[in-house]
């Protein structure tokens, strides 16, 4: 059998690295002052944890640290005084129940309003849409006001005096965890988002999990995955 030796192409070997023109150098000098000033506060940062705490605020600013130490780190994770892993603790269980609690609530009420018939529906989605023009910063106070009524109700039925509904875990309060979860657990923007990733997804899905015995849990998942899918 023969055998044909491969021959490179020639417009491959012709090929000629890239000139550096007019064009490439405007471009690099527009581009370089914008990386420096984006990692200047990054590099100071790393520099001043580093730095003696008695050193940081000197002018003008030291780039390096002078002199080097890991005093810093050592107080953050040895001091009691401050419970740095309690704050990472409170950050990571804030984030993971807080974003499941509000995509579990927000793809429920989206299919709600994508899928089932119900008087009402479009006129409580207006609303819905009507929130999102609404500023955040002026849903704080309403928040803290419905929260701190909600702590009343919680002490008004003594139910801080069970040990396990006592915990900042469940406690409804400004002193507990929900505080931080309920506010937001069902917001517009991703109810909004949601409805119109289950629109996109073709009907005929469903129908071939109804006939396959799915309930519509079952459904709403298998949407939430093809939505998180596409």
């Amino acid at each position: 059998m023969a055998i044909t030796a491969l021959t490179p192409d020639p417009e491959i070997v012709q090929r000629k690295p890239p000139s550096l023109n007019l064009k490439t150098v405007l471009l690099w000098a527009l581009l370089l002052p914008i990386v420096i000033v984006l990692a200047a506060p990054v590099w100071y940062m790393f520099a001043k944890a580093f730095t003696p705490e008695a050193n940081q605020m000197r002018f003008p600013i030291v780039w390096l640290p002078d002199p080097f130490t890991t005093a810093n780190f050592q107080v953050i994770l040895f001091d009691r005084a401050l419970p740095i892993f309690r704050w990472m603790f409170n950050s990571v269980i804030v984030t993971v129940v807080g974003t499941t609690l509000t995509l579990l609530l927000s793809a429920l009420s989206a299919y709600a309003f994508a899928r089932l018939e119900f008087p009402g529906r479009d006129l409580i989605f207006g609303v819905f849409v009507v929130s999102l023009m609404i500023p955040s910063v002026l849903q704080i106070i309403p928040s803290f006001l419905l929260m701190r009524d909600l702590g009343k109700i919680w002490t008004d039925l003594r139910l801080d005096a069970n040990p396990l509904l006592n915990n900042p875990i469940v406690k409804l309060g400004l002193d507990g965890y929900p505080a931080l979860w309920l506010p937001g657990a069902a917001g517009a923007g991703t109810i909004f988002f949601l409805r119109q990733q289950f629109f996109g997804i073709p009907r005929e899905l469903e129908d071939a999990a109804v006939v396959d015995g799915a309930g519509r849990f079952r459904i709403v998942r298998q949407l939430l995955a093809e939505s998180l899918a596409l």
